[in-house]
């Protein structure tokens, strides 16, 4: 009976409200400091409450081994060894290919600085060239000049290089416009020097991509022009006026008197009647003007600007002139040495313009029109190349 007494009084005692989310009973018996299996579970207390709360994460469960999550991870971790040793294998083999590696090759050859002694006119000066034997006594640079000019002025050149530069210089004498570029690309292009006409040049670049970088300044330019001449009291004032009638003209090799006017008429489609060659420019002018005197039929002629005698050009008059044709250049070999090139460019350009007597011992000889240097550009000689191949002038033409 007392303990039935004992139970009804303990029920009629107040419960406290159960408000929140259930507590694992094991966390519970922690927080006391004891581990209980109790089957009871408390609640955590609303956050208004008096209780004091602490939230808790619900304990993990340990599976037991040999379970799918176990063996997961057991393949995992093989994978990753799997790959670490392959890692391993690859750092090795690269390591020992790296040691196998033959020797590299050997620096390039830096350039040399050779310094010319002091002479009584000029400075001491510095000069770099790569590593090259052209030049040298037993290599010397090839030289050769085709322009009108009168013999010996190539060796007098060799002589004022040599004593300008300290490179040593042979002079050769090829025979015609042919041989003098097979000269150039053929037997010698790493060592090659060649001062040319312009319609060579052209040839020469085409052959073997020959280049320059100076050419001739003659009459106080570094071009000359084509111009045609009509008697000024003719109807004469088109280039296609011109077709039918008789033509006069210098040399057939002269590129103003012939080559040009010749190409030019050969792209507008104008055919002479006849055409005539004379011994020069000026003849060219007067028989115009004799012709037109004593003649009944038309006549035009062809040289370069101005070849007109003083006492006729009233009654010669100039029709058209053309686009500007550099003048001879100065020409090397496709595989000639860029410094050395330099070099001699250099000095060529001091020579011209110095005012001792070298230009005229050496250029003077070569060209007696020629009265210096200026820069040459390929580009400059395109239209001597569109007349060129519209009139069907071929190396061997020349």
């Amino acid at each position: 009976m007392i303990r039935r007494a004992r139970e009804e009084l303990k029920e009629q005692q107040p419960q406290e409200p159960t408000v929140g989310r259930t507590v694992d009973p094991i966390d519970r018996g922690r927080r006391r400091g004891r581990a209980t299996r109790a089957q009871t579970p408390y609640t955590e207390a609303p956050a208004d409450s008096r209780v004091p709360t602490r939230r808790r994460l619900p304990t993990q469960r340990k599976l037991p081994p040999g379970g799918p999550v176990d063996s997961q991870r057991r393949s995992l971790r093989g994978l990753v060894w799997f790959l670490f040793a392959g890692l391993v294998v690859l750092v090795g083999t690269l390591v020992s290919s790296q040691d196998s590696t033959p020797d590299a090759p050997a620096a390039p050859t830096l350039p040399l600085v050779i310094t010319s002694p002091p002479s009584a006119t000029a400075p001491a000066t510095s000069v770099v060239v790569m590593p090259t034997d052209v030049g040298t006594a037993g290599n010397p640079v090839m030289l050769s000049v085709i322009t009108n000019g009168e013999p010996g002025g190539e060796e007098a050149l060799a002589a004022a290089l040599l004593d300008a530069t300290g490179l040593h210089f042979e002079v050769a004498f090829p025979d015609g416009g042919q041989e003098a570029v097979e000269w150039l690309c053929v037997d010698h292009p790493e060592r090659g020097m060649q001062i040319m006409t312009s319609s060579l040049y052209v040839f020469a670049e085409r052959e073997c991509e020959a280049g320059t970088g100076l050419h001739l300044i003659r009459f106080g330019s570094d071009s000359s022009k084509t111009q045609f001449l009509v008697p000024a009291g003719s109807d004469l004032s088109r280039l296609a006026d011109l077709d039918g009638l008789h033509w006069y003209h210098g040399d057939s090799r002269s590129i103003t008197g012939y080559i040009v006017p010749k190409g030019v008429m050969e792209l507008l489609g104008i055919a002479p009647l006849s055409e005539t060659e004379l011994a020069d420019h000026a003849a060219v002018a007067a028989e115009i003007n004799k012709q037109w005197q004593v003649q009944e039929y038309g006549v035009f002629g062809t040289t370069f600007v101005d070849a007109r005698p003083a006492e006729i050009q009233d009654q010669v008059v100039v029709m058209y002139e053309s686009p500007p044709i550099p003048n001879h250049p100065v020409v090397f070999g496709p595989d000639f040495p860029e410094r050395l090139r330099w070099e001699i460019e250099s000095a060529l350009v001091e020579m011209a313009n110095s005012a001792d007597s070298r230009w005229r011992e050496t250029f003077g000889l070569l060209d007696r029109w020629a009265t210096g240097l200026d820069p040459a550009f390929d580009v400059e000689f395109n239209f001597l190349r569109s007349v060129l191949d519209a009139a069907g002038i071929g190396l061997g033409d020349l």
